[in-house]
């Protein structure tokens, strides 16, 4: 049953989800995460069980606090289910190239699951605290940037040469989004996201860091044109583009080689 492990992924990310907000409301008003339990962002009752169940919860209670009523932020819920479905697709095309459950699986393949799922999990809080605060934190980049190193070590089985080419690859895209801010005199962009490209880069690798780059402009454009129709933005109030990035990231990260092949072949090769 092919549906079992993508399924599994997907309730392990809206878990997660609920848990990387509360990191990230915490992590902003100095509150120890690994302390204390759940509770209203307003009146500060205790959560119930019964309110903590990832995206269902949000869907019975309607959206309010079931003691003072007031109004919980959608955020919760999209996070929950932005963040599970990405687990859930990631596990999914994890399958599709592993060969599981047909074909049995190396711990090669094990380590690159759980390496996809990782870092769209540090994607995915730094895109919940960069939409919330319009900040990147440093306490959350240089840790997954030290954890990517690693993982990449391992994965590449400590070869030097593909270590290198992914610290080119994270380099390249910092220097290019250093680029930009330094001519914008920071105006859309800033540090964070410097930071946040190069731990792009170096996750996803060259050449697959310039196609994330790609997506993320794409995407951030598209966006941003969306909201200015519809009057939610005008021209010149900012966005965060953290979350373009990330997107664009997890993107490059599951099918970074097959959109390259697909560019080469239509627009390169004749």
């Amino acid at each position: 049953m092919p549906w079992i492990l993508p399924l599994i992924a997907a309730l392990t990310g809206a878990v997660c989800a609920s848990f990387l907000s509360v990191v990230s409301f915490r992590l902003f008003s100095g509150e120890q995460f690994t302390r204390g339990v759940s509770h209203c962002d307003h009146c500060q009752r205790k959560l119930t069980w019964r309110e903590k169940i990832p995206i269902l919860s949000y869907i019975v209670i309607r959206g309010r606090c079931t003691s003072c009523h007031k109004r919980i932020p959608i955020a919760y819920f999209l996070s929950e289910l932005g963040l599970g479905l990405a687990f859930g697709i990631a596990a999914a095309r994890w399958q599709q190239i592993s060969g599981f459950p047909a074909a049995p699986v190396s711990a090669h393949d094990t380590g690159l699951l759980i390496f996809w799922l990782f870092n769209i999990a540090v994607l995915g809080l730094i895109t919940i605290y960069d939409i919330d605060h319009m900040l990147i934190l440093d306490a959350i980049v240089f840790p997954a940037v030290a954890v990517g190193l690693a993982a990449i070590a391992w994965l590449q089985g400590f070869q030097l040469q593909p270590v290198l080419l992914c610290l080119l690859s994270a380099g390249f895209d910092a220097m290019f989004i250093g680029a930009i801010v330094a001519l914008t005199r920071g105006q859309g962009m800033g540090e964070g996201d410097i930071k946040l490209a190069f731990l792009i880069g170096l996750i996803t690798g060259w050449p697959h860091g310039v196609t994330a780059l790609f997506l993320s402009f794409i995407i951030g454009a598209l966006f941003g044109s969306l909201l200015v129709l519809l009057r939610r933005k005008g021209m010149k109030e900012a966005i965060p583009f953290g979350p373009f990035l990330s997107l664009g990231a997890v993107i490059a990260l599951l099918w970074g080689e097959p959109l390259l092949n697909w560019y080469l072949n239509a627009f390169i090769i004749i």
